[in-house]
């Protein structure tokens, strides 16, 4: 967190106290969308698996997971995006069948 965020959450805080309008609640929403990395797929079933032991059926069907993979680009790759590579990364195998064969 930021010192500026830090001032705006005690500036917001005083307000509060001193009798100002409360911020607007959150958590009301109907419906969730986790957009998180698809290694968190289990966890993402396990919270859902969880609402609905408790009985929250109707949360749990609202609860959405966009699942993202990741992505590594080859040196080659970044060349041609003009992605700046350092010594090391240079180095590396450019494709899957060098990678491969460096092992062998």
């Amino acid at each position: 967190m930021s010192t500026d965020d830090a001032k705006e959450i005690e500036r917001t805080a005083k307000l509060v106290a001193e009798g100002a309008e409360p911020a607007p609640e959150f958590g009301r929403g109907s419906r969730v969308y986790n957009v998180i990395d698809s290694r968190q797929s289990y966890l993402q079933d396990v919270v859902v698996a969880g609402l609905r032991a408790l009985g929250f059926e109707e949360q749990a069907e609202n609860s959405i997971h966009f699942s993202y993979e990741m992505v590594a680009l080859t040196p080659a790759t970044c060349v041609e995006l003009g992605i700046e590579l350092s010594e090391e990364d240079k180095r590396k195998p450019t494709s899957r069948f060098q990678a491969a064969r460096a092992w062998v």
